[in-house]
């Protein structure tokens, strides 16, 4: 689907956990190229440190709820911790393949409880994201390779978003599963959408533990990985694991500097 949206389409997922259900607003997804000044006293001219970008998320507003483990409150009540954050935004609808998404890990730097209108809210607000985790790419904005769903092998077929010769990076949410084993997260390609997939080189996690769940993840590729034109996500078992509660998002990059 293409077009406009609105913001009950949006989700909010972090650290493997749904906040969703939680979340008011969020935002500005902010991405900005401010080039940084280097000039030093003795210069005659301004020098400037070019392709520097800024990103955040802003400010994550919620209901105040305490619900054991995974209420918004108990989540987000401890600050400067680093957030994986996935941000679905369906478009005149919930979240679906093909929708853009913005991820990246930012450090929570505050947590403050209010009065709105009647009601006692929170305000969870975010640094900008510490990029160690994506290999320094600097593409917050991706696309939705699988929205929130409880899946098993992934035989159908992906979506034209792929055609990087520069690598690019994933995100992860896994929030539950089914039968205690392992659960491999990997991204493949194909030329043709209804093809043969493969494995790209370099695009897999290691075999996660399914008592390590909530979990999130990212896996950067190599900045020469070419991606074919067609990707998906797939998923992989071992032991008693039959499905796992998943979402997956893909940032391809788009810069050769």
């Amino acid at each position: 689907m293409a077009g406009r949206t609105a913001p009950q389409w949006t989700r909010v997922y972090m650290n493997g956990y749904d906040l969703s259900g939680y979340a008011r607003t969020i935002g500005p997804l902010s991405v900005s190229y401010e080039p940084a000044n280097l000039t030093v006293m003795q210069d005659t001219v301004e020098e400037w440190l070019t392709n520097t970008p800024t990103f955040g998320i802003g400010t994550l507003n919620t209901v105040m709820d305490s619900t054991a483990t995974v209420g918004g409150h108990i989540l987000l009540k401890t600050p400067a911790l680093d957030r994986r954050m996935m941000i679905p935004l369906g478009i005149g609808a919930a979240p679906a393949l093909g929708n853009p998404v913005y991820c990246g890990t930012f450090a929570q730097t505050s947590y403050d409880g209010t009065e709105d209108g009647g009601a006692v809210v929170a305000n969870a607000g975010f640094g900008g994201w510490d990029n160690t985790y994506t290999v320094s790419y600097d593409i917050p904005w991706g696309v939705l390779l699988l929205p929130r769903t409880s899946v098993g092998v992934n035989a159908a077929n992906g979506i034209a978003e792929g055609g990087s010769v520069t690598g690019g990076w994933f995100m992860y949410q896994i929030f539950g599963f089914t039968g205690a084993g392992t659960v491999t997260v990997s991204l493949q390609d194909s030329v043709l959408i209804g093809g043969a997939y493969a494995l790209v080189t370099g695009g897999a996690t290691a075999a996660l533990a399914t008592g390590t769940f909530p979990l999130c993840g990212v896996v950067a590729l190599a900045r020469t990985q070419a991606v074919r034109a067609h990707v998906r996500y797939q998923v992989a078992f071992g032991a008693a694991t039959t499905a796992v509660d998943m979402a997956f998002a893909w940032m391809p990059n788009v810069h050769t500097y």
